[in-house]
């Protein structure tokens, strides 16, 4: 038998009854009050507030805490017996992601020592796999609202004014606004995303503007020392089809522009080449103005790459495959300053144009 979590429950319930207008009709109204806390594991959440319902509507606002994360929920949803209308919105002042994500670990897993429950048979794996997930919505559903919070947490990365506004309707997923501050600067971005198919296919954008390169590299990476600094500004366009890892790694397709300015590449194993294959030093750790192009992420994960990069003791031009083994298929045109040209002595030639640069 399966344990279920420590817990006390606690409520209160109204209730008042009275005969419709119409012969066998009842209308009610009535309003819960929930107070209830499960501990399990050195976890502990709790889930408070107030339900109110009559024929037409259903509202309630609850409180929702787990391992000092709270969460605030809000909704109404009228026709609720049939064809439901929802709107929902959840606010919290701050959330760690990774944190809440554990603690609801906590509680759902098996008490220590327990086996873990075994997974369902790869037929039903496959008939689940095969069943859209709008199918398994009640009928006529339709869901928005706003998920708000002031300060969030992801992998290391804050995010502060996080706003999220979603629309489900006939099946379709949509998220028309998401914006955050980040990262030194601030994002942007829609979803739309179609639950009828098996394997929903889903499309959006992406707008970062001012964020500041070494402070995303730390945060994807998590390390602490980034090999490019900069101001960064990306428009993306991306599309592709499923949910699981395998799937998106698939069929992801993406393209867009970016810009990064007033960046530095720190010494690296690239660098060092270049220096070295140039004979100047200096080249090292490269300062430049400006480093700008356009990118493309094909079916497969393989990016297509297409940047200038304007420093004071160079131009670089690179055009070309990156693979997502590593591999580069990426031929890099470097062009140098007369000033910097001349201390190459004879093989000056290879690093100028007809103008001597």
């Amino acid at each position: 038998q399966k344990r279920l979590p420590d817990s006390t429950t606690a409520f209160s319930l109204d209730l008042s009854l009275a005969l419709g207008r119409k012969p066998g009709q009842i209308d009610y109204n009535g309003k819960l009050e929930l107070a209830a806390e499960l501990r399990k594991q050195g976890k502990e959440g709790n889930i408070s507030g107030t339900v109110r319902f009559r024929p037409a509507e259903l509202a309630a606002e609850l409180t929702c805490s787990l391992d000092g994360q709270q969460i605030r929920l809000s909704g109404k949803a009228s026709d609720y017996r049939q064809g439901p209308t929802v709107t929902l919105d959840i606010t919290s002042k701050q959330l760690d992601v990774d944190r809440l994500l554990g603690a609801v670990s906590g509680l759902a897993g098996g008490e220590k020592g327990e086996a873990a429950p075994s997974p369902p048979p790869v037929s039903a794996q496959r008939k689940d796999a095969d069943r859209p997930i709008a199918a398994a919505l009640p009928a006529g559903l339709s869901v928005s609202g706003k998920l708000a919070v002031e300060k969030a947490i992801y992998r290391n990365m804050e995010m502060n004014a996080l706003l999220l506004r979603f629309r489900l309707a006939k099946g379709v997923l949509s998220i028309k606004e998401l914006g955050a501050v980040a990262l030194g600067g601030a994002l942007a971005g829609a979803l739309e995303m179609d639950l009828n198919r098996a394997s929903p296919p889903w499309s959006g954008t992406l707008e970062l503007t001012s964020l500041q390169a070494d402070q995303l590299q730390s945060a994807l990476t998590r390390t602490a020392r980034a090999l490019v600094q900069g101001t960064l500004e990306s428009a993306i366009h991306f599309s592709g089809t499923g949910l699981d890892a395998a799937a998106i790694k698939k069929s992801l397709t993406a393209q867009g522009t970016f810009s990064l300015r007033d960046g530095r590449f720190q010494e690296s194993p690239l660098t060092k080449t270049i220096a070295a294959l140039v004979g100047l030093g200096e080249l090292r750790s490269l300062t430049f103005r400006e480093m700008a192009g356009s990118f493309q992420v094909v079916k497969g994960g393989r990016v297509r790459l297409d940047t200038t990069i304007a420093a004071p003791s160079l131009k670089a031009e690179a055009k070309g495959d990156i693979g997502l083994d590593g591999t580069l298929d990426l031929p890099l045109t470097l062009t140098l300053p007369p000033a910097t040209a001349s201390r190459l002595g004879s093989a000056s030639r290879f690093f100028t144009d007809a103008q001597g640069n």
